[in-house]
Order: structure tokens, then sequence, then C-alpha cells
């Protein structure tokens, strides 16, 4: 089913093509044109579908028509427009979550917050997927999308997790502010942006489709190969948007771009016979483009994996190439159940709650550190006592400071963890930069049961 997410008088524009055919551009040469047209640059909105695709299209923007007219349109992926609209106070009233995203290790406190609900693990990750799966393409729309008993039992426990935990999860994080920006007229217009334009449409969500749209008041434009639907930041790229998109905008002006296309990329095959010879032939043709005027910054080379990647890298440098290899995965690993094989991890919790000292998803990953269960059952009480006096997860965790709660299973654990971190807020109070993170990484590694070494 199409969703009637823009006004009948939204002019909308589909650009398709393969891989390399000039998308991007056409989408560059659009948003030129509108800046040219004295179009307002606030109200030109353009979503990339990743951060680095998002710094791309604004350097090639402003190629084009200059840093003083291209530095007020907003350039963004959809997942950054999620936020900034859930950051609204009144999406904060209306959702219970602040537009705060889980990383990978908070996740897993998640994770063991839901085995309370007495699935086994296996079939708690596929109910989980399926629910994820269900939000990015907006199931919940319908009220029956869930089955009685079971299924809905764990999504009520999951959705009640994370407004325990104030939390949103990526998978969540479109559907929800589509959602608000349907129920709140005041709020869609307060985020609407006159032109929209997105690109690789076919990798986003259809929850980021549709917020998409919901946003655009004058024209929408959309570049995107159905062929060519892969997840790249977005969980659960939805391919199916395309046509969704012509049945919503009956009216849409279509282009087909084609390999001749004058924007299309040419394609050149490289053999190499081993690794080695590989690293190097990439090393050679990316020196050969820089030397003949190309910017480093301008070039990316795709690797299937991080040993790719530093081989790469490192035939690079050789040749006097700047290089920035980005990051392949999540850095914070280790077993959040053993202080001291999760120090990185508990470093970068202190340091959330050192920034914001209510940061609830914070204290729930720092009061359950260390513990085989992270402490869940604690929690799962914790929460039934929370809702009974409608208070939130941080003033639980002072009501069990002050024993005030002391039938809470493990309330002594929870209630001693809350105090470390009250207590290494206070030790930090004041320190800055490179400062503050010496201290924090010497109190959480001394904590961890670390072997401290210090000069005389």
């Amino acid at each position: 089913m199409a969703y009637e997410t823009t006004s009948e008088s939204t002019e909308a524009l589909l650009v398709t093509g393969g891989v390399g055919t000039g998308k991007t551009q056409r989408l560059v040469e659009r948003a030129a044109a509108l800046l040219a047209e004295n179009a307002a640059a606030g109200n030109v909105l353009v979503l990339c579908a990743t951060p680095q695709a998002a710094r791309l299209f604004s350097e090639r923007l402003t190629a084009r028509v200059g840093a003083k007219r291209a530095a007020g349109a907003t350039v963004a992926t959809a997942r950054a427009l999620a936020l900034d609209v859930l950051a609204d106070d009144g999406a904060r009233r209306w959702s219970g979550r602040e537009p705060r995203l889980l990383t990978a290790f908070e996740e897993t406190f998640l994770m063991e917050d839901m085995k309370v609900s007495g699935l086994r693990p296996k079939r708690l990750r596929e109910m989980l997927k399926f629910f994820y799966r269900s939000w990015t393409e907006l199931a919940d729309d319908d009220p029956d999308w869930l089955l009685p008993g079971e299924e809905a039992d764990v999504h009520t426990l999951l959705k009640e997790n994370l407004v325990f935990m104030r939390a949103v999860i990526e998978p969540e994080a479109a559907n929800l502010a589509a959602r608000y920006l349907r129920e709140h007229d005041e709020a869609r217009a307060a985020h609407s942006y006159a032109h929209v334009l997105m690109d690789d449409y076919a990798c986003a969500s259809r929850a980021s489709q549709t917020l998409a749209n919901l946003v655009a008041t004058c024209s929408i434009t959309v570049a995107g190969d159905a062929e060519t639907c892969i997840e790249t930041y977005d969980s659960y790229p939805y391919a199916a948007g395309i046509d969704e998109f012509l049945a919503t905008h009956p009216d849409a002006a279509c282009e087909h771009l084609d390999a001749d296309a004058p924007d299309a990329v040419e394609r050149v095959a490289l053999a190499s016979d081993t690794p080695e010879a590989e690293f190097e032939q990439v090393a050679r043709t990316v020196a050969e483009a820089v030397a003949a005027g190309t910017p480093a910054r301008q070039i990316v080379v795709a690797v299937p994996n991080s040993v790719w990647s530093r081989n790469i890298a490192t035939a690079l440098h050789a040749r006097g190439v700047p290089t920035e290899a980005l990051a392949i995965s999540q850095p914070l690993r280790g077993d959040v159940r053993d202080n001291a094989r999760c120090t990185p991890a508990r470093i970068a919790t202190a340091l959330n709650l050192v920034a914001n000292p209510d940061d609830t998803a914070a204290w729930r990953c720092w009061c359950g550190f260390g513990d085989y269960l992270v402490n869940s059952a604690a929690f799962a009480s914790l929460r039934t006592c929370a809702k009974e006096r409608s208070i939130g997860l941080v003033d639980a965790l002072e009501m069990l400071s002050e024993n005030d709660c002391e039938h809470v299973v493990g309330a002594q654990r929870v209630a001693t963890a809350y105090k470390d971190g009250r207590a290494l807020i206070e030790q930090v109070r004041g320190l800055r930069g490179t400062a503050l993170l010496d201290e924090l990484t010497r109190i959480v590694s001394w904590r961890s049961g670390g072997v401290t070494v210090a000069a005389k």
C-alpha cells in the first residue's frame, strides 16, 4: 500500500539508472538549479545514504554554486532528520524517549533485559528481527499487525524497556519520526522543507522514504535503482519504495540515465594474480589519478574487509597518498559481563554520564557492567517499581541508593554501582579534553581490577 505523504500540488521527479550513471550528479544539478532560482537555502534539504555520502555531496554542491550559497542548504542522512524530529520537546513527551540511539554494546543490555520474557535466545532474536523489519516497513500502522499472546507481549516488553532507557534503536528512529509528524500537523510544518532531494532511495528503509516525503511541501526529487538495493546505513532497505513513489505521485516526471549519459562513470577493470599485486595496482591507479589533479579526498576505495583496508592504506601511504581508513565496525567491543574485558565500553559510558548525568541509557549500562546477567532481573523489578510510582529510571536509581525499594532483586549491586557512578562524575568535575579522558581511564581501569602502574 502506498502512503499519501505529500500534497497533490507537490512536484515530483524520479531519477533512475544503474550504478555510475550519474544519478547523484543529477541531484547536485537539481539542487544547484533550485538555489539559483533564489529558493531560500534553508528550504532545500538533501538526504544521502550515509554521512560520508552527505559530506561528498556537500563538497560537490559547493563546487557547483559556491560556499556562500551552498552553506545554508541542509545535506544530511534520513537518520539525522529523524533524530532532529525526535529532539522536539513535543516528540520527547509523545514518545517517552530522548533522540538517543543505542550503540551496539548498549543493545547487549537491552537484549538481556528482553530475556526476562522467558523465550529461548534464538527465538527471541528471531522475533526481535521481525519487529525491527516491521518497524522499518511501517507495518505497525496496522493495529492488527501482531498476533495476540506471545508476540504482542514481547513487543510490549521491548517498547517498555526502550521507554525505561529513554532511548531509540536504529530500525525504530524513522518509524517514530514519521508517526510523530503524521499525528502532529504543527510539528510537520516546523520540520518541512520546500524542496527535498533524496539520493539512493532504494537503499533507504520504507520509513526513511516516507519521512522524506512527509517533510516536502513544494517538490520531492528522488534518485535510485531498484536493482541496487543494499544495506548501507539504514536497516532493511526497501526497493519497492520506487514503485510506491510512483503510485503516490502519479504525475511524477521520470528520467532514466544509462551508461551513455554525460555524467556516467567510466568503468575500468583491473585484474591481478595475487592480493599483493592487487594492492599495488590499486595504489598506483589512485596515485596516478591524484597526480592528474583529482583531489585525494574525492577518491574512495571500497574493500571487502579490514585486512584489505590496512593493506590498501599501507600501499597508498608508500606512494605518498594521504589516506583515511573508515571504521568497518564499532570499535567498542568486549564482554560487558567482565569489567576487565570491556574497559573501552565502560570509559565511553562514563564519558556519556559526565557529559549528561541524566543519560538514562548510560545509567542502565553502567549499573549492569560486570554482572553475568548485567543485573537484568534487578532492572526488571526496578522497572515495575518505577511504573507503580510513575517515575523514571534515574529517579528509581536514586530511590535504590536511599534504600527505599529493598524488595528489588539485586538492589544492593545496582545501588552500589549507581553511587560509584555519581562519585565518578564528581571526581572529574571541571576536567576537560585529554585530562578528562586520562582521569576516566585511570578510574575505570582501576575499578576493573587491573594493575595500576604509577611513576614516582
